[in-house]
C-alpha cells in the first residue's frame, strides 16, 4: 500500500511502498496509563524527528512543503491573547495540509475559544489535545 501525497515530487525520495497501514496511535505512541489514556511518543517516532527550539512563526512560515507534518506546539497559545489564538490558529491551518496533526497542550484547551477556532479552520480532535486538519 502506498500513501497518496498530491503533487509531492520528491516521494519515492522519502517513502517506499508498504503493505503496512499506518496506525499513527500505535505505531508512534506508547500508552503510559490506560486509565486516563496518556501517551507517550516512541522511540520509533523520537528517532526520525529533529527537536529544536525556534521561533514559532518563522517556522510556520518556511513551512511550505506537500507532506504530512505533525506541528506539537505544547502549552503555548494558553499564554496568547485571543487575536494571538486566533491568528495562530489560521497560519496553522492555511500550512498544513488535509490529514496532518496539530498537537497541543492542556493549557491551551483551557480556553474555549482554542477549540471554537480549530473547529472553524478546519481541525477535528482525534484524540485528548491531538487535532487533525480535514
Amino acid at each position: 500500500m502506498k500513501y497518496i501525497f498530491d503533487n509531492c515530487s520528491d516521494f519515492d525520495k522519502y517513502f517506499m511502498p508498504t503493505s503496512h497501514k499506518l496506525d499513527i496511535q500505535n505505531d508512534f505512541f506508547d500508552f503510559i496509563n490506560t486509565q486516563y489514556r496518556t501517551f507517550r511518543v516512541s522511540d520509533t517516532l523520537k528517532n526520525r524527528v529533529i527537536f529544536n527550539h525556534a521561533d514559532m512563526y518563522d517556522i510556520l512560515y518556511q513551512i511550505n512543503d506537500n507532506s504530512d507534518t505533525i506541528l506539537m506546539c505544547r502549552n503555548v497559545l494558553g499564554y496568547f491573547s485571543e487575536s494571538q489564538i486566533k491568528n495562530t490558529i489560521e497560519i496553522v491551518s492555511r500550512k498544513l495540509k488535509e490529514g496532518s496533526l496539530f498537537i497541543i497542550g492542556s493549557l491551551d484547551t483551557d480556553d474555549k475559544l482554542t477549540g471554537y477556532y480549530l473547529k472553524n479552520n478546519k481541525f477535528i480532535e482525534v484524540m485528548k489535545n491531538v487535532f487533525r486538519k480535514i
